[in-house]
């Protein structure tokens, strides 16, 4: 199995996300991006969160909307210090 520094949200092609998948599948648990609500909170848009933290508008969208199959952990670290956030506050499991 492959290791690498990324973050496994749900199905992808990858032998071990997939399998991580389709177990939590089977549990019921599913991983959700918070990014829409902590930025409403914080009132700024995906073009300011990408121009601050250097990460892609292309993938801020699929957090945003919910769609990231797989986030790269720095740049899960750089959303929790420009949102002033844990990952805790910017991933929910849901049953």
């Amino acid at each position: 199995m492959h290791f690498s520094s990324a973050l496994c949200i749900s199905s992808v092609r990858g032998l071990g996300c997939h399998l991580m998948a389709k177990r939590q599948r089977q549990k019921g648990v599913v991983v959700q991006s918070r990014l829409s609500h902590l930025m409403g909170e914080k009132r700024v848009r995906i073009i300011d969160v990408a121009r601050a933290t250097g990460i892609s508008r292309n993938m801020l969208s699929k957090l945003y909307y919910d769609r990231a199959r797989r986030v790269d952990l720095a740049d899960i670290a750089k959303l929790c210090e420009y949102m002033g956030c844990s990952v805790g506050d910017l991933f929910e499991t849901v049953a």
